[in-house]
């Protein structure tokens, strides 16, 4: 009878220990996407040049970048130089973040197949 006890206290201890270790991970499911480390959204948002959220900090600070300007051209009552400007500002800085992000993709690619392999070297790692 204590055996029988025994064991089903270990079978309700290993129980409860494993769904609660398989649950913890604050990234549960993204081992299942192409690059682990970007979701879908990411990877279209970088190839599209939509940006990650990494001039948050400008935005709600009152610093909007060139997009949110011309969004806003006309509440700001810009001029039409002022409307080139921003303009070729944006254009700019969609053309560079196109490149980043392609470049990004990239990198987190290498990054991920390198881990799958077990191939992942420190220095490869650093850089």
């Amino acid at each position: 009878m204590i055996r029988m006890a025994l064991f089903a206290v270990l079978a309700i201890v290993a129980t409860t220990a494993t769904s609660s270790a398989q649950t913890a991970s604050p990234y549960a499911g993204q081992e299942r996407r192409a690059i682990k480390a970007l979701s879908e959204e990411e990877i279209r948002d970088l190839l599209e040049a939509r940006g990650m959220g990494l001039a948050k900090a400008a935005e709600l600070n009152s610093y909007p970048g060139p997009l949110h300007v011309l969004q806003l051209a006309n509440e700001l009552g810009l001029s039409d130089a002022q409307r080139k400007g921003t303009d070729a500002l944006y254009a700019n800085m969609r053309q560079r973040a196109l490149s980043i992000g392609r470049q990004i993709i990239e990198a987190e690619r290498t990054l991920d197949r390198a881990f799958a392999n077990a191939a992942i070297e420190p220095a490869a790692l650093r850089s």
